[in-house]
């Protein structure tokens, strides 16, 4: 009989892996979810409740930045279950929040701890990949993250009714704590010999060695641009959904629905895409994948109809947080093995600053008489620009990018 003893380690650890993102998922929306409860509870004006909203992605560039190396030093798995108890520890005091200092400075304690979170979950992804398939199996485990962000999606307003905003945080913090043991005792991680390094060289590289020594100087520059558009596009898309279908004469309800097909798209697309890549290359995927979903963000902007929004947000959701989830998939293969989170920890970082930065950007241009569709008609050329630097991307780490199998 088949035990969790006898089961395959890497593909346990990569199903706790995912476990993780989802939480992580959760952790993410449930924000958003919580944002009118909490704006009557706390008597919130919008702009407060924007910055609580970014609060969290703000403390995730941080501790993004941080985490991923910190891991290089001192081990992967340790500064993942450490991040994961912090962040559930603040996921539940942000229950406890009375005013907005509060709730902000505890969004960002708890931003900083997701933020450990986050690239080494990829960087034992990949390395638990072993190779084989590391775009598909990666992406796949970060497909969490819109997983979570639909079960928050679907369980939020049922805990808000029955126990207030502050159910869905307790429930969110308190499940993050719950799998530590399980990681504890079955995550996976490869040692420094593994890594090709002993572990005396591996804390004796340099940051700055670690992203831009061996000619890792453009490629490392040209990721951090690509992930800071491919955000930016998605939180300005995703915040400003609601706004572009009320804008458009229909029911508030059908940005809602919107969001929902945005992240079941999302799912579809990383999988798809990021198999693909693993099959046929990276370069002439994403380039089309870019150029799809620039083609889908103009032809959203158009639409009229209830069936149009929700159908073409799905689309858009497709090639948008497929690009996303793929890249996070990609850029573990930019980097050696013992570098691997100290690389996609600044990556990482790099996209948050465009999560933060799209959404401040497109508010002022609304405030400046922008329309919710032109704003995100104006995302179509910002996607053909991050596949020029895509393009650029795959040119700058020779055959790293170019190969059909990983």
């Amino acid at each position: 009989m088949t035990t969790i003893s006898t089961i395959d380690r890497p593909r346990l650890t990569l199903w706790l892996c995912f476990a993780v993102a989802v939480l992580d998922g959760y952790d993410l929306q449930a924000m958003a979810i919580a944002g009118p409860a909490l704006r009557a509870a706390m008597q919130l004006d919008p702009r407060q409740l924007g910055f609580a909203f970014s609060a969290s992605l703000i403390g995730l560039a941080l501790g993004a930045a941080y985490g991923g190396r910190l891991a290089d030093r001192i081990g992967r798995k340790q500064v993942l279950i450490v991040s994961l108890l912090a962040l559930g520890m603040m996921t539940v005091a942000t229950a406890l929040a009375t005013d907005f200092r509060w709730l902000v400075t505890l969004r960002i304690l708890a931003g900083l701890a997701m933020g450990g979170v986050m690239p080494n979950l990829i960087a034992i992804a990949a390395s638990a990949s072993r190779g084989e398939r590391a775009t598909t199996k990666v992406a796949a485990m970060i497909c969490g993250m819109p997983a979570g962000g639909v079960v928050a999606s679907m369980v939020g307003h049922a805990l808000i009714a029955r126990y207030g905003w502050q159910g869905l945080f307790v429930l969110g913090g308190v499940l993050t704590v719950v799998i530590i043991p399980a990681l504890l005792r079955w995550l996976a991680e490869p040692g420094a010999e593994q890594l090709g390094l002993t572990a005396a060289r591996t804390a004796a590289a340099s940051w700055r060695e670690s992203l831009f020594g061996e000619r890792r100087a453009l490629p490392t520059l040209l990721l951090w641009v690509l992930f800071i558009f491919t955000l930016a596009i998605f939180s300005t898309v995703a915040g400003w959904v609601p706004t572009l279908v009320v804008d458009k004469g229909l029911p508030a309800a059908v940005g809602y629905q919107s969001l929902l097909a945005i992240n079941v798209g999302g799912i579809a697309g990383a999988l798809i895409l990021s198999s693909s890549c693993d099959r046929w290359g990276v370069r002439p995927v994403m380039l089309a994948t870019y150029a799809a979903m620039a083609i889908s963000l103009w032809l959203f902007s158009s639409a009229a109809t209830i069936g149009a929004v929700v159908s073409l947000a799905g689309l858009v959701g497709f090639w948008m947080l497929g690009a996303q989830c793929a890249l996070y998939g990609i850029s573990p293969q930019i980097y050696p093995a013992a570098n691997c989170s100290t690389g996609v920890g600044s990556a990482v970082a790099a996209g948050r600053i465009g999560s933060i930065l799209g959404p401040v950007i497109a508010g002022y241009m609304m405030g400046q008489g922008t329309t919710a569709n032109q704003l995100i008609f104006i995302m179509a050329p910002l996607a053909v620009l991050a596949g020029a630097v895509l393009l650029a991307l795959a040119a700058s780490t020779g055959n790293a990018l170019r190969a059909g199998a990983h």
